[in-house]
C-alpha cells in the first residue's frame, strides 16, 4: 500500500467535513477500509473541533457537533 502524504490526508479530511451532513451537525459514518486518510490525523482533527468519534465493527462514526456522546447499553 502506498504511503499517504500529509497534505493529501488533510485535503481528504477537509473535504469529508465540508459535506452538508457534517456542516449541519450530522454524523459521518465511514468504513475504516474506505478511509483515504491517516486515522490518527482524523482523530486529531476531530479533537481540535470537539467532535466525539466512535469505532465499532470496522466503522468509524464522527458526530459533527459538540454534544457529549452517551453510550447506552441494553439489558
Amino acid at each position: 500500500m502506498a504511503r499517504r502524504r500529509r497534505g493529501d490526508t488533510l485535503a481528504y479530511i477537509e473535504r469529508m467535513f465540508a459535506t452538508g451532513l457534517a456542516t449541519s451537525g450530522g454524523i459521518i459514518n465511514r468504513s475504516l477500509r474506505s478511509m483515504k486518510c491517516d486515522i490518527a490525523e482524523l482523530l486529531i482533527y476531530c479533537k481540535e473541533r470537539g467532535y466525539p468519534a466512535a469505532l465499532n465493527n470496522g466503522r468509524i462514526l464522527i458526530f459533527c457537533n459538540k454534544e457529549p456522546l452517551i453510550v447506552m447499553q441494553g439489558a
